[in-house]
């Protein structure tokens, strides 16, 4: 029996109701070299490979999803390149940004309408001349697919739902006119959507991470702000929104990263990418942060440091210099009991003491501090002045605590 071509091979399998992954994993196995389709602005749509791929262009877009301006204005410029945007027929590509792995390139086309782009990469063998017909006939197959299934639909789509919180997110604010007319290209979005910022990424988990955190969690889109920046837009039907997994993720590769509140007006995006900044700014190292437990702290941190430092309440400071004189930890008991809603049972629990223990240092704390702890805005006033002191010791405030 004859051995099929290439073409019958990818023809068939279209005919068969395979996928765009299918089919670059057939034709894988046919040029033995790492093959990436990208579409006609050069973001990813696959990527196949076996091995690394040293090349610059290929990190660039396994890294972040697509390839960078530099990347394109350079190829745009080589007078070799230039062929590729003229003829359906694919081209060896050697020179520019090929010079040390040369690359077969070849359109797909939709009539006269460009879809995207097939690149073969010489990282595993050297490039034959075979190979050029394989790689035409795989982005013929490609163009049935994109343009009789819908994908190519589903992944522009999911390509301007990432241009336009990029513009709502990193760049000035688009007018609401604007920001009207590109919503109603959009597909149905849901109700609820959350911005998370993971920061200061090691630059080889930074593909890794952006898989995983998609897997586990209702990603709208992932947006690179730089080289150690991730930010993930979650868009969801439900008010709560269960991080387990990310906590996770954030504390074994010791990743800070911080999360916003839900809103629902996507024209607030950059308000809510700003919380999750604030939220990696006062939280802590090496974990995911919510910006719900550093509200109050955003707020003080508006507040003219002279006048803050008049803020803090005198009650507090005797507690706080009495906690650092005698090692003790009145200050962080009372902190509890607010946060327990003046629950002695669950204070005593949360500190792993007895009930008798918890209602004797509310009594030795009042007589510490001169105060009476049985009324709420006084626990509220000593609170509120922790807070104060917490922005001070994570760096965010120039507060100068030795006058009183």
């Amino acid at each position: 029996m004859a051995t099929k071509s290439s073409g019958e091979i990818f023809f068939d399998a279209v005919y068969e109701g395979t996928d765009t992954a299918k089919l670059i994993n057939l034709a894988y196995e046919l040029l033995n070299n790492p093959i990436m389709v990208t579409d006609e602005t050069f973001h990813a749509l696959c990527l196949k490979r076996d091995k690394p791929v040293n090349d610059p262009v290929w990190l660039d877009v396994e890294q972040k999803g697509y390839c960078s301006e530099d990347y394109v204005l350079s190829f745009r410029a080589d007078p070799v390149s230039t062929m590729l945007f003229q003829q359906t027929q694919a081209i060896i590509y050697k020179t520019g940004l090929a010079i040390k792995m040369p690359r077969i390139l070849c359109r797909i086309n939709n009539r006269e309408k460009t879809l995207g782009y097939v690149i073969l990469f010489a990282a595993e063998r050297k490039l034959v001349e075979d190979d050029r017909l394989v790689v035409m006939n795989l982005a013929k197959a490609l163009s049935l697919i994109l343009r009789g299934k819908g994908g190519l639909t589903q992944m522009n789509n999911s390509r301007d739902i990432a241009l336009l919180l990029r513009d709502l997110i990193l760049k000035p604010a688009i007018s609401p006119e604007e920001l009207a007319e590109k919503k109603r290209a959009l597909p149905h979005l849901k109700t609820y959507f959350q911005v998370v910022v993971l920061d200061s990424i090691q630059k080889r988990y930074v593909a890794y991470l952006e898989r995983s955190i998609t897997s586990i969690l209702n990603v709208l889109c992932v947006l690179h702000a730089s080289d150690d920046q991730l930010i993930i837009v979650i868009n969801t039907d439900t008010a709560i929104t269960d991080l387990t997994n990310i906590e996770r993720i954030c504390t074994k590769y010791a990743i800070t990263a911080g999360i916003s509140w839900k809103f629902k007006n996507l024209a607030l995006a950059r308000d809510y990418y700003n919380q999750a900044c604030r939220a990696i700014d006062f939280g802590l190292s090496g974990q995911l942060n919510d910006y719900d437990h550093y509200y109050l702290l955003h707020i003080l941190s508006y507040i003219p440091t002279p006048l803050l430092n008049t803020m803090i309440y005198p009650s507090y400071r005797k507690l706080r210099e009495y906690d650092i004189k005698n090692a003790s930890s009145y200050c962080q008991t009372l902190i509890n009991y607010f946060e327990t809603g003046l629950s002695v049972n669950e204070t005593a629990n949360r500190l792993h003491i007895h009930r008798n223990t918890m209602k004797y240092r509310i009594d030795k704390a009042e007589v510490i501090g001169e105060c009476d702890l049985n009324d709420e805005n006084t626990l509220l006033k000593i609170y509120l002045s922790s807070l104060i002191y917490a922005c001070l010791e994570q760096g965010q405030l120039k507060l100068n605590i030795g006058h009183g």
